[in-house]
C-alpha cells in the first residue's frame, strides 16, 4: 500500500482523477448520497487548488481510501452546507482548525470495506506511529495544525476518537433531519 498526500496539483498524474471516480463510486453509487458528480467524478466547489488529499492505494495504483482536508479558514463542507449541524455553536474560522471530509476506506478490489483492523494499519494512530504517521491527522498536524473538525454519523466518531485523537465534542448528535 502506497499513501500520497498532496493538493490536486502535486498529486501524481491521474490520482486527482481517479479519486473523483473513487468519490463517486463510494458515495453516490454505494451510500446513494445524492451529490452532483460528472462523467462519473465527484468534486464539489470545495475541492479547490488549496484542498489538501490524502490517498491510500494498492501498488497497482487502485485507490482504497481518501479523505479531503480543508482549512476552515476558507469556506468548508460544514461551515457552508451544514453549519446547522453544530447547534448554537458557531462554525469554526481559523487557520488552527481543519475540516476532514470525503473520508472513505473501501477497498473494490478486495471487494470489501476495510475493516477496523486494516483501517488501523493503514493509517496507524498517533500515539503508535509519532509524528511521522501517515493518516490524515497526522497530515495536518505535521504542518502545524492542532485541531481537525470531522462531521460524522455517532459509530464514525467513536472510531475517531478512540483510534487516533482526543476529541470533543461540538454539538449534539443529530439524525439527517436536524433532529437530535
Amino acid at each position: 500500500m502506497e499513501i500520497i498526500t498532496g493538493t490536486a496539483d502535486s498529486l501524481p498524474a491521474g490520482v486527482h482523477t481517479a479519486l473523483a471516480r473513487y468519490r463517486h463510486r463510494v458515495f453516490v453509487e454505494m451510500l446513494g448520497w445524492r451529490l452532483a458528480s460528472r462523467d462519473g467524478m465527484e468534486l464539489d466547489q470545495f475541492d479547490r487548488p488549496d484542498t489538501l488529499y490524502v490517498v491510500a492505494r494498492r501498488h497497482h495504483g487502485e485507490i482504497m481510501g481518501m479523505a479531503r482536508l480543508l482549512a476552515t479558514d476558507r469556506p468548508y463542507l460544514l461551515g457552508e452546507i451544514f453549519p446547522q449541524l453544530l447547534g448554537e455553536v458557531p462554525p469554526p474560522r481559523t487557520p488552527a482548525v481543519w475540516e476532514l471530509s470525503r473520508f472513505a476506506a473501501v477497498d473494490f478490489a478486495a471487494g470489501r470495506r476495510a475493516d477496523s483492523a486494516e483501517r488501523g494499519n493503514q493509517c496507524p494512530s498517533r500515539r503508535s506511529s509519532g509524528r511521522g504517521g501517515r493518516c490524515p491527522f497526522d497530515c495536518v498536524l505535521d504542518r502545524g495544525v492542532p485541531m481537525i473538525c470531522v462531521s460524522s454519523c455517532g459509530t464514525k466518531a467513536c472510531r475517531v476518537r478512540h483510534q487516533f485523537l482526543g476529541t470533543d465534542r461540538i454539538a449534539l448528535v443529530s439524525d439527517r433531519e436536524g433532529s437530535a
